[in-house]
């Protein structure tokens, strides 16, 4: 009891030193939690974050607005952010490393139809530059939960050259996924692909591929979200994105992919198919013709003889035949002409041929239903570019990249 008087003045003091320790370290942490929440909300002053707050709905507001828009995540807080006129808030600020960083222009309104570039499965070419577009890659992603990593396989790709680009010397390529600019193609990739690339978008189409995005949005030791992100597109070797030739200038169809099918008696055709070798490895575009012919024993025998760009340049054994003819009748009694993909593999003195071409019996009911499967033609001369769609056809013609600026050029752009 003596013991309990005798502390008992002390106690005032014990409370003073508790509080010195806590008041710190809550008053840090505070502190800590409201700048983090000012900086998702996309504020940077502290009259901001109060009007913010101020502007916040209350309960039954919020319930209201998560029933009006369905309860998707992030609506309720996008439609108060139109409301006073403020963009949706985003979880970080943007990240820069340089002082002066180069802008793109702003998103492209090009009306060019789709050039579906040959392609792989999957994304092998790496894009840089994601890091300076992260509010580009998340927006391709979808959106993305802290701590959640997502993945969006099969993106739609488009791959434009950009002149301009003060960093690209003149062969930089932009990507973009999902309608965002999430990056460019590695310089060393660029040089290799802007070519091929910039045929195609003066021939006036945008070139077309898939790809894949990753991302996951994590926190630091210090509590700051942090944005972890990566893109890959999918695309062949450069002299193989594109056919050496054209498609049949009259009606014709695709067949469907499928797997390799020899074509023969190559050997007769070496002349030809050089015309179509753009290296070790190339790809063409082959027609396919029904052919008889008479044995010596009188019997008739149906065949496929293979055609580029007119010019004979083998045909498929007699077995082989018999499982594509269908499907070659079926076109001609629609009015259209056989095509197929070929593969052109060799050198000068020896040639292979293979077409990846779908049996009758693999021929799927879609690809009855999208006849005809066609693709645009790259290397016939096409009409000087102009702006009005009723004399082209109805596709607008792209510009000469020779005589009009990049901004003039991406004003007509529109994916």
């Amino acid at each position: 009891m003596l013991s309990a008087f005798v502390l008992l003045p002390t106690l005032p003091y014990l409370w003073v030193i508790v509080g010195a320790i806590l008041v710190p370290i809550v008053w840090v942490k505070t502190g800590r939690t409201r700048k983090a929440m000012m900086a998702a909300a996309g504020c940077t002053t502290k009259e901001e974050w109060n009007a913010f707050v101020n502007a916040l709905p209350t309960k039954k507001q919020l319930k209201a607005m998560q029933q009006n828009t369905g309860y998707r995540p992030g609506s309720a807080l996008a439609a108060v952010a139109h409301a006073d006129g403020r963009p949706a808030a985003s979880p970080a600020p943007q990240r820069r490393t340089a002082s002066t960083t180069f802008i793109s222009p702003p998103r492209p309104e090009l009306r060019y139809p789709k050039y579906s570039l040959l392609s792989p499965k999957h994304a092998n070419i790496e894009v840089v530059g994601e890091a300076y577009r992260e509010k580009s890659v998340i927006a391709a992603l979808g959106g993305l939960t802290p701590e959640v990593e997502k993945t969006v396989e099969d993106a739609i790709t488009f791959l434009i050259h950009e002149p301009e680009n003060p960093y690209g010397e003149g062969h930089a390529v932009m990507v973009w996924m999902n309608g965002h600019h999430v990056g460019y193609l590695a310089s060393e990739d660029a040089a290799k692909y802007m070519p091929y690339i910039k045929r195609i978008t003066d021939a006036g189409y945008l070139p077309t591929t898939t790809g894949r995005i990753w991302g996951v949005s994590r926190h630091d030791w210090q509590g700051n979200l942090k944005h972890h992100l990566y893109a890959r597109v999918a695309l062949n070797d450069a002299d193989q994105l594109t056919p050496t030739n054209d498609p049949p200038a009259g009606d014709y169809s695709f067949l469907p992919w499928g797997n390799a099918i020899q074509v023969t008696k190559e050997a007769d055709h070496l002349a030809e198919l050089t015309e179509h070798l753009h290296g070790p490895d190339s790809y063409a575009i082959a027609t396919l013709r029904e052919t008889s012919r008479t044995l010596k024993n009188g019997t008739v025998r149906e065949y496929v003889t293979v055609y580029m760009s007119g010019d004979e340049i083998g045909e498929l054994t007699p077995n082989m035949s018999e499982k594509v003819l269908p499907t070659i009748r079926h076109l001609h009694d629609l009015g259209y002409e056989a095509a197929a993909w070929a593969r052109v593999r060799g050198s000068a003195l020896a040639i292979e041929v293979t077409l990846h071409v779908a049996k009758a019996h693999e021929v799927p009911d879609s690809w009855l239903a999208e006849i005809p499967v066609t693709v645009p033609a790259l290397h016939r001369s096409r009409t000087t570019a102009t702006s009005d769609p009723s004399t082209t056809g109805g596709i607008p013609q792209a510009p000469s990249n020779d005589d009009t600026p990049q901004a003039a050029r991406e004003q007509k752009w529109d994916f």
